[in-house]
């Protein structure tokens, strides 16, 4: 561009020009990308240049270059699994490639959805009512909630009493017949005088022998299983390291084993049984197969 007359550019003189003969078409470069990019052209020309990276593995790569400068690319592209929580996660990689690898819950609505979770695995939480006695049961439901309705006498003086009810539907008696419990004989608080099952049995989690497996017990009531080795051992045996704080011990069919009186009601402990304790004091390391 050159001095003209006025302080105006040449180019500007030749659009001024343009202008007043009546041209209005004004060649050079239209492309915003470019170095030389003319904003007053009309007409692109072919002019327009870029001096850019011209090599596609580098962040800094323009497919529009026109002159290369290998000197701009700077940051070397590095695909692979960005995600720190994945199990492939690259600390080297820069750029997402979609390969990562998150286990988790998928279902959207679990409570703990992982939006960035890739395989779903067993890990899905849903809460709701646990109970299948209950008139709402959920059956997807994985932790109880405390949403459970149950209808029942909820009196524990009455004969009729059901400790899992929520609800009283005032058909506390003592004149009924009906008695709540747990009335599945495997289950570890087996109830003998219960006739209704009240969904409140509870299983042991552990089918596997407990030899070096020790157990806490609460001070209070506790439900603990035989499942050594043995088929059977003698209860006084088995509970011998604790009979100084034990109070009372039933089996399934309210047999009783009484250490202060010297009785045994209950004889041998069997694989497979439940059986509840009541003990004066806590006992934090109690393994019954030693």
């Amino acid at each position: 561009e050159g001095w003209a007359p006025g302080g105006q550019s040449q180019n500007e003189m030749v659009v001024a020009l343009q202008v007043c003969n009546g041209n209005d078409t004004i060649f050079g470069c239209t492309s915003e990308w470019a170095d030389n990019y003319d904003e007053l052209a009309t007409d692109d020309d072919g002019s327009c240049e870029l001096v850019a990276c011209n090599y596609p593995y580098f962040f800094e790569y323009d497919s529009n270059y026109t002159i290369s400068d290998p000197l701009l690319c700077i940051t070397l592209i590095v695909e692979g699994c960005t995600n720190s929580e994945a199990e492939n996660y690259n600390e080297e990689a820069n750029l997402d490639d979609g390969s990562c690898v998150v286990f988790g819950c998928m279902n959207q609505e679990a409570e703990n959805y992982n939006p960035d979770a890739t395989i779903q695995d067993n890990s899905c939480v849903y809460y709701g009512c646990t109970n299948e006695t209950a008139e709402n049961y959920n059956e997807q439901a994985t932790d109880n909630d405390g949403s459970c309705i149950i209808y029942g006498c909820v009196l524990s003086a009455f004969p009729n009493y059901n400790p899992e009810a929520t609800i009283d539907d005032l058909s506390c008696s003592f004149e009924g017949l009906e008695i709540y419990g747990c009335t599945d004989q495997t289950a570890l608080n087996y109830s003998s005088q219960a006739n209704i099952d009240n969904g409140s049995c509870e299983f042991s989690n552990d089918v596997s022998s407990c030899n070096g497996h020790s157990i806490v017990l609460s001070l209070g009531w506790n439900l603990f299983g035989y499942s050594c080795d043995e088929s059977s051992a003698d209860l006084v045996e088995v509970l011998n390291s604790i009979l100084d704080v034990i109070i009372i011990v039933k089996d399934n069919a309210g047999a009783a084993y009484l250490p202060d009186f010297s009785y045994n009601g209950i004889g041998d402990l069997h694989g497979g049984y439940g059986y509840q304790i009541k003990i004066s004091e806590a006992v934090s390391d109690f393994n019954i197969c030693d």
